[in-house]
């Protein structure tokens, strides 16, 4: 019995535009003079797997290990486990073509973020925020409860349209020297700006990198989601 079985498996993504349905075509070529069978088993559930959401959360856990114990540089450690990420989907058959890599990256934020703190940036340097905090200061002639007022008012506005991570940076020392030299608490002054702070940033797609990642996401885009 010369009878040879053959066994292969291929993995096809079909796009499914929106509103059609999605075909796949399979043609094959045989040389054979005699009739040869062929049995084909379609699975139509996607590719993610139960040990893929495993790997995937060792894969953060491991970044937030290497981030809180600060064994490696954030940026390098970032780089370190989304190669891994890759070489996993290697390993099980699911390795993405440079395309699909590199739209993984969702260029839109970044370009953001690299803008705001650019900006923010240059205004710390220049003195900025260090004028606004003594313009709030002389508005409310020294009380300390109109001035927390305002620098709450400030913080939220700031917040609301600059990078948070640069500007918290930037007025947590101006908001102490100010505490120490009127005689507050310091850190009850310093609650009150990050609760406020919290607010303004939660307000626009500029105030934090999670909203400028949700609101440049296709989906949300697509939908018209404001």
């Amino acid at each position: 019995d010369d009878t040879t079985y053959a066994k292969v498996s291929k993995n096809f993504m079909v796009k499914r535009t929106r509103g059609a349905d999605s075909q796949a075509v399979i043609s094959l070529d045989s040389i054979r003079n005699s009739p040869v069978s062929l049995h084909v088993v379609m699975d139509t559930n996607p590719l993610v797997t139960d040990m893929c959401l495993v790997y995937s959360g060792l894969l953060i856990l491991g970044l937030y290990m290497l981030i809180i114990f600060d064994v490696i540089d954030h940026t390098f450690a970032a780089l370190i486990i989304a190669t891994t990420a890759i070489a996993i989907l290697a390993i099980l058959e699911h390795r993405p073509d440079m395309h699909a890599i590199i739209s993984f990256v969702n260029f839109e934020p970044l370009m953001l973020l690299f803008g705001l703190m650019t900006i923010v940036d240059i205004m710390a340097t220049t003195g900025v925020f260090d004028f606004l905090v003594v313009c709030t200061y002389r508005i409310s002639r020294g009380r300390p409860w109109p001035l927390i007022f305002f620098l709450s008012m400030l913080t939220a506005f700031l917040f609301a349209f600059l990078n948070s991570d640069i500007m918290a940076l930037s007025l947590t020392p101006i908001t102490i020297r100010l505490c120490e030299m009127m005689s507050l608490r310091t850190s009850y002054v310093l609650v009150v700006m990050a609760i406020f702070a919290d607010i303004g940033g939660a307000l626009t797609p500029l105030g934090n990198p999670p909203n400028a990642i949700v609101t440049t996401n296709p989906v949300v885009v697509q939908k018209e989601l404001t």
